[in-house]
């Protein structure tokens, strides 16, 4: 199962504390045991890094980023994903560029904020809650 992880299920698994945390953690353990194929956008390295440079250190995030290469696939942003997410109709323009690099690659979308997201876009949407579950019933 190729499943893309959106920024803020990213965030889960370098903060610890965060609601979705475990969760999240689950589902990167499935991806080192090869069970899923975990997929990011270049994207949201860009604004994991951003958001934690108050955080941690520069080599913390170094580490951090680094292990997620060595993991996940990491997926380009390029001219199509922008104009598709201009053409979209999803509510939030980052959200439809996660949906627009997401849909070339992967089966299921895993977000914290599944409104953005359900409802533009074919692929399956799920909580990091609702993945594990999803998983363990099937």
């Amino acid at each position: 199962m190729r499943v893309f992880f959106d920024t803020n299920v990213i965030m889960d698994t370098m903060i610890e504390g965060r609601p979705s945390s475990e969760a999240s953690r689950q589902i990167a353990q499935l991806a080192k045991l090869d069970v899923i194929r975990i997929s990011i956008s270049a994207l949201s390295i860009a604004d994991a890094v951003y958001s934690c440079r108050k955080l941690f250190d520069h080599k913390a995030i170094l580490t951090s980023v680094d292990a997620m290469r060595k993991t996940w696939r990491v997926l380009k942003l390029d001219e199509y994903n922008i104009f598709d997410a201009l053409r979209s109709d999803c509510p939030d323009f980052e959200d439809a560029l996660q949906i627009s690099i997401a849909e070339g690659d992967c089966d299921v979308i895993v977000t914290n904020n599944t409104k953005h997201f359900k409802g533009h876009t074919a692929l399956e949407v799920c909580t990091p809650g609702e993945f594990l579950a999803n998983i363990s019933a099937g």
